[in-house]
């Protein structure tokens, strides 16, 4: 267990807050404390021995450091709950290397979250503005059809999946994870001739077909285990839909008007 010396303890040394002892220690302009106030965190602070975090500092020099929440809807089966947590995992990466840090949570998205930007994943489109009725950031949608010219809007691109579907396989079988949003649902059974979404572990089962397309990479790493089941998967899709809600993020944070909200990758 790591003995260093914190902000609490020198706050609990001196009776004061912390915010007290981080305005102290970095001579923050301002603030109404006294001189003896101060002068007894410093002495405590050299008492103590006291050395700021590396990593602490960095991240309050970082540049433009903001925060995303990101939200899924709470009622996800097994199979969308992995599938998002590979995403958040894709987006975790991506954002920090961007100066974004990501956190997620679930019904209390419903309230203001206190974060610079909300990523939402997998919604119906009623939760999605029931989410937006008590948050007033920008609001992204990812794998959900909001069709709203107020929020970004960002989903996969199925006629570009049949296309390469259709050169693959003389048959084929477009299997996904079922979403919540059922606008999307009518998407997919618009695009392809044989379409299945599952819930469970237990519906990848009754899978019959040989040749499978599809947008999830839960859904190909159960298929491509499957001797004699050929799968075709974009292995770049999930990095290339987190980098465009990057974009719509940065966007949407600009405050500038954009007249295309909605976006298929």
């Amino acid at each position: 267990m790591s003995n260093r010396v914190t902000i609490k303890d020198i706050a609990k040394q001196c009776s004061v807050s912390t915010a007290t002892v981080s305005y102290v220690i970095n001579d923050k302009e301002g603030q109404s404390i006294s001189e003896e106030t101060r002068r007894k965190i410093l002495h405590v602070v050299n008492m103590l021995n006291y050395k700021p975090s590396v990593i602490a500092k960095n991240l309050r020099t970082l540049p433009q450091h903001r925060l995303v929440a990101v939200f899924t809807d709470e009622t996800s089966k097994y199979l969308n709950r992995l599938e998002y947590l590979q995403i958040l995992d894709c987006a975790s990466e991506f954002f920090f290397e961007r100066n974004l840090s990501v956190f997620y949570g679930r019904k209390a998205f419903r309230q203001n979250v206190g974060a610079d930007a909300l990523l939402a994943i997998n919604l119906s489109k009623e939760d999605f503005h029931a989410i937006g009725k008590g948050n007033f950031i920008p609001l992204i949608a990812l794998d959900t059809v909001v069709d709203d010219p107020l929020f970004f809007q960002v989903t996969t691109d199925y006629a570009r999946i049949k296309t390469e579907a259709d050169a693959a396989f003389a048959d084929y079988t477009f299997v996904g994870l079922r979403p919540s949003s059922v606008e999307l649902i009518a998407r997919m059974q618009a695009v392809f001739p044989s379409v299945v979404l599952v819930s469970k572990v237990e519906d990848l089962a009754f899978v019959q077909s040989k040749n499978i397309a599809t947008d999830s990479k839960v859904i190909r790493d159960y298929f491509s285990a499957k001797q004699g089941t050929e799968v075709l998967y974009d292995s770049t899709l999930p990095h290339r839909k987190i980098e465009k809600v990057y974009q719509c993020i940065e966007d949407a944070l600009s405050k500038n008007v954009f007249d295309v909200h909605s976006f298929e990758i």
